[in-house]
């Protein structure tokens, strides 16, 4: 699949945002609590069934949509999804924006390659990332409307999309209020 220009360069202009906001947290990264060793141990389970059945719903597409061909896709987003739901989790239990900010770190170079190639349900999956990072607006200068933002834009991309999505998108624009 071949990345638009546009695309790419407004990736690049996050990647730059992205590099300052590692520079400024280098001190959180040397400790190592995003990578994948003890920030992920004792996650804790319970979410709010509205969330608990908006995840599930994701794992329920990724086997429709990535099994058979895509099996190693199907593996890395079933990982990127189960990480995604831990940040829920901890983020439910104390409102730091350490595991909002984890999953960006600890997502497979892969799946950063669907995102800038585009692939719909990487796009999804971002989306559902979008929903937490809203989380932190009015918590964090530097997350104010990003996460709203974020979600405006991916629902733009993903229209029109595939009906299967449409209790998915509905559960992003609901929680996002768009």
């Amino acid at each position: 699949m071949i990345c638009s220009p546009s695309w790419r360069r407004s990736v690049l202009l996050r990647l730059s945002g992205i590099k300052k906001i590692l520079q400024a947290s280098q001190s959180w990264i040397n400790l190592g609590l995003f990578s994948q060793g003890e920030f992920w141990k004792d996650t804790p389970e319970e979410l709010d069934t509205d969330t608990e059945a908006a995840l599930t719903y994701l794992f329920v597409l990724n086997d429709q949509l990535m099994t058979g061909v895509y099996s190693h896709q199907h593996r890395m987003m079933t990982e990127v999804i189960s990480n995604l739901r831990r940040c829920y989790a901890k983020f439910a239990r104390s409102a730091d924006p350490a595991p909002v900010l984890a999953w960006l770190a600890a997502v497979e170079i892969d799946f950063v390659y669907s995102l800038r190639c585009r692939q719909p349900f990487s796009l999804l999956v971002l989306m559902y990332w979008g929903v937490l990072l809203t989380e932190l607006d009015g918590q964090r200068w530097w997350a104010r409307n990003s996460g709203k933002a974020l979600v405006s834009e991916l629902l733009d991309a993903l229209r029109p999309g595939d009906p299967r999505w449409d209790s998915a998108l509905a559960w992003v624009q609901r929680k996002t209020s768009l």
